[in-house]
């Protein structure tokens, strides 16, 4: 990728806000490597159906808070995850 010179004040609002947060070294690394995508950054960092298993696999009876917290979902969903467990085993 050839250097390019950021103005950011000539920016598309989503660049500028990158540009604001990561600098323009970051910015023109994400441009040049997703340009011409639409990228959609969901709510939740984690999957919920790669977190099912490890919530499953950690749950001792007494740790749901901690381990919804941890992942960034509800204690709802959590319960619910470990619940439909129980009930396919």
């Amino acid at each position: 990728m050839d250097k390019q010179k950021v103005d950011p004040t000539t920016l598309p609002d989503v660049y500028r806000r990158i540009y604001d947060l990561l600098g323009e070294d970051k910015l023109l690394l994400l441009w040049d490597a997703f340009k011409g995508e639409e990228i959609n950054f969901p709510i939740h960092l984690n999957d919920r159906d790669k977190v099912k298993p490890k919530i499953i696999e950690s749950y001792n009876g007494s740790n749901l808070d901690a381990l919804a917290k941890q992942y960034g979902f509800t204690k709802r969903w959590a319960r619910q995850v470990i619940k439909l467990a129980k009930n396919n085993s």
